[in-house]
């Protein structure tokens, strides 16, 4: 059975199955207290509860930042492994580091694709920074040169990357990423409920789509008509915006731990919004017929 490792923050990563759960107690980053989600029933418990998992041999946790949650930007001197071998930080695309883990622990973490040749290192006894490729001992699969690595050098030598990485151990070194057919579908939650799915997604300037309603309101005034149809046209214009890049704003959330869990979960939001869409209407035309009945009525009743 595979279980989500639920953060502090709420942000589920994983899924893993037992092995990979004790080989990240064994490494310190998860606690008896930190909370497991089953991927077959959603049921949650606590990992101490779960059988299978082994903290009788995990070193204690300090209450500084572990390998599981960005360390923070000092450099931070920590003795070099068992037979010297030089022990490296993973630096992600917003700063934070992972780590430190030796050429061994880096080779099983590019296996696993959290590591790519392109990712950032910084030596955990001197602070230099170098790539991944560039390190010796670090053993890449052989499909990996051939994957699109999301981190990319820039004209001043530094990495970049194209999409958000969230917080370990969501595999977002080199794997899991989304492709450019998954960003390029429309988002038709994000059209349909924009500023009401944009704050769910992390993204307040959904808003203007707001702002935007209740300013083209204040000139429903007949002598305003043309004002009015302008902030509609631009109310409809910025939608049909957050409908084009909906996918990629909700990847880059971080909500998300893989790509097929953000496209059920916007599928959903799509189902919301086509089912609020069509009960507006369906209200709409009601209350207009009733309108046309009761106008009826009244002519009659003046005709007499």
């Amino acid at each position: 059975m595979e279980y989500m490792v639920i953060w502090s923050d709420g942000q589920k990563f994983g899924p893993a199955d037992m092995a990979m759960l004790n080989q990240w107690i064994a490494e310190g980053r998860i606690k008896p207290e930190t909370e497991l989600e089953s991927v077959v029933d959603g049921t949650r418990l606590s990992a101490a509860s779960l059988p299978g998992l082994n903290f009788g041999g995990a070193a204690a946790t300090p209450s500084e930042p572990t390998a599981a949650t960005p360390a923070d930007t000092t450099p931070v001197e920590t003795a070099p492994a068992s037979g010297g071998a030089e022990q490296f930080f993973v630096v992600g695309a917003d700063g934070g580091k992972y780590g430190p883990a030796d050429a061994a622990t880096l080779t099983q973490w590019a296996a696993e694709n959290r590591l790519n040749p392109n990712s950032e290192l910084e030596s955990a006894s001197t602070g230099a920074r170098t790539v991944a490729s560039q390190v010796p001992g670090i053993i890449f699969p052989v499909a990996a040169a051939a994957q699109a690595n999301p981190m990319q050098p820039t004209p001043t030598g530094q990495y970049s990357s194209s999409s958000v990485e969230s917080n370990y151990p969501r595999p977002g070194f080199g794997g899991n990423q989304p492709t450019s057919d998954d960003l390029r579908k429309f988002n038709w939650g994000a059209f349909l409920l924009n500023w009401i799915w944009g704050l769910n997604h992390k993204y307040p300037l959904a808003l203007v789509a707001l702002a935007i309603g209740i300013v083209g309101a204040l000139f429903r005034d007949p002598s305003m008509a043309g004002i009015s149809m302008i902030f509609s046209f631009a109310q409809l214009g910025f939608c049909i915006w957050l409908g084009v890049k909906g996918n990629e704003i909700a990847w880059n959330s971080g909500r998300f731990a893989t790509v097929d869990e953000m496209h059920k979960c916007q599928v959903i939001w799509a189902k919301w919004g086509v089912g609020i869409l069509v009960v507006g209407c369906v209200c709409g035309l009601g209350l207009g017929i009733m309108a046309g009945i009761g106008l009826a009525a009244m002519g009659g009743g003046l005709g007499r």
